[in-house]
């Protein structure tokens, strides 16, 4: 899940060499949750619906990592087809941030300083 203007989807396109397609949602706090998560599951369902005959694997990074997971989480709800895979990258998934590898790794990763 990211932006249509990521590098990094464009960058995955070209070095799989199959269609990515990607969900440009709206960001909070302008939209308030579930909008994003709304937005991903219609987005899936789309894909399911338009490639029935194909296996999806969803990606997402950071904050889009966890949006990948509530949005199959909400996929298996609807008893929807289910990814081939999940390709998570530093997915955001201690929204709290006081889990023991959120401050081990703190000053660590690129991502967070």
């Amino acid at each position: 899940m990211g932006s249509s203007k990521d590098f990094l989807c464009a960058d995955l396109c070209n070095r799989l060499g199959f269609p990515v397609y990607s969900v440009e949602y709206q960001f909070s706090p302008v939209a308030k949750f579930p909008v994003a998560l709304n937005e991903c599951v219609e987005a899936y369902k789309k894909l399911v619906e338009k490639f029935p005959e194909y296996s999806i694997v969803a990606f997402g990074n950071s904050a889009g990592g966890n949006l990948v997971l509530t949005t199959m989480l909400s996929a298996q709800q609807q008893k929807l087809k289910m990814p081939k895979a999940l390709a998570l990258f530093t997915p955001w998934t201690d929204v709290s941030g006081d889990g023991d590898s959120y401050i081990g790794n703190k000053r660590r990763c690129a991502f967070s300083r």
